[in-house]
């Protein structure tokens, strides 16, 4: 249950389907939850039985590229995390790799630190600061 719990508020996010539709067994589907709020958000993938494709590559939706997150993997007993650059997985995208069809992956990411502009200086000066509530961009 502890898994589960780490999930659920995700589903409350905004949803962007990452793939088209489709029900052919030979498919691959993914989508994202964010929760724009919080930063945080999960990607789903589902690689059907007759899929050859091990692979995506998903550009996510609604991320601040200015922002860097922290990408894990919703595995228990896994511990792989990286951080990434909003501007990477919007631009570029973010990997996914299953091991074998069919298969589901889950990831998930958060941010972890905002620039912030300093207005005082007359410039914009920028410095990590960490996102605990809103953060200030402006006068």
């Amino acid at each position: 249950f502890a898994h589960w719990r780490q999930v659920i508020p995700n589903y409350y996010g905004d949803f962007y389907p990452l793939t088209s539709h489709s029900t052919a067994r030979d498919a691959c589907i993914a989508w994202q939850f964010h929760r724009p709020e919080s930063g945080q958000g999960l990607v789903q993938a589902f690689f059907r039985p007759e899929n050859i494709y091990l692979g995506l590559r998903l550009k996510l939706h609604d991320l601040r590229p200015d922002a860097a997150y922290d990408v894990f993997d919703y595995v228990p007993g896994k511990t792989s995390m990286t951080t990434m650059s909003g501007r990477v997985l919007v631009n570029d995208g973010l990997k996914i790799r299953a091991e074998s069809a069919p298969n589901a992956v889950v990831i998930g990411y958060r941010i972890v630190s905002v620039p912030k502009r300093d207005w005082s200086r007359g410039e914009e000066f920028l410095r990590d600061e960490k996102p605990f509530g809103p953060v200030r961009l402006g006068p």
